[in-house]
């Protein structure tokens, strides 16, 4: 493929016309990338990236096919930034509570994200968002998330604790994870 004069010359499009057509979808393109991403993400980075492999690609495909193109690619990046930004475990990352007291003594560094519901927050901002929702929770709800997943108590401690079965403990931590999840969920959506 070579431009010659400003025209394109074999089947895919020139420098020039992948310009334009870059330029005329660059607004749809990061509107596209941000609901994909969320807002705690570099776009330009992304966007900045997409133009390279596109400018660089050896195979472009002829004009009509370059908007779906562009957008693939800028897909692809967009995943791969996600993936290598999302932590191991959500727990990990979540305060450790001590007493009465919550202690954020393990570093959630900020390129560390998690998905809450449809967007990809920073680990301490979704930390912060369930430590604020976890006092909504019914009292034996958040006893039991916070005994079993944050102070790591067994089922069999906990129920025993409750005077209940092992198997009421598990069910009760069930609804609680759902009723945790879709109240963190609104929250991070009124945000």
């Amino acid at each position: 493929m070579a431009l010659h004069e400003g025209r394109a010359t074999g089947r895919g499009v020139g420098v020039a016309q992948l310009t334009r057509q870059f330029l005329a979808c660059e607004t749809d393109l990061r509107a596209a990338l941000g609901r994909r991403m969320g807002s705690h993400f570099p776009l330009d980075d992304v966007m900045q990236e997409t133009w390279v492999r596109a400018r660089r690609s050896g195979r472009r495909p002829p004009a009509a096919a370059v908007r779906p193109w562009l957008f693939k690619i800028a897909q692809h990046l967009a995943l791969d930034e996600v993936r290598r930004r999302r932590p191991a475990a959500f727990t990990d990352a979540l305060p450790e509570a001590v007493g009465d007291e919550w202690v954020r003594d393990r570093p959630a560094p900020e390129e560390r994200v998690v998905r809450v519901g449809d967007e990809w927050l920073p680990v301490s901002v979704a930390a912060g968002l369930m430590e604020s929702e976890l006092d909504g929770l019914s009292e034996t709800y958040r006893d039991g998330l916070i005994g079993h997943y944050l102070q790591t108590c067994p089922y069999a401690r906990l129920a025993a604790r409750e005077g209940a079965s092992i198997q009421t403990v598990k069910s009760r931590m069930v609804r609680a994870r759902r009723k945790l999840a879709a109240r963190v969920r609104r929250r991070a959506e009124r945000r």
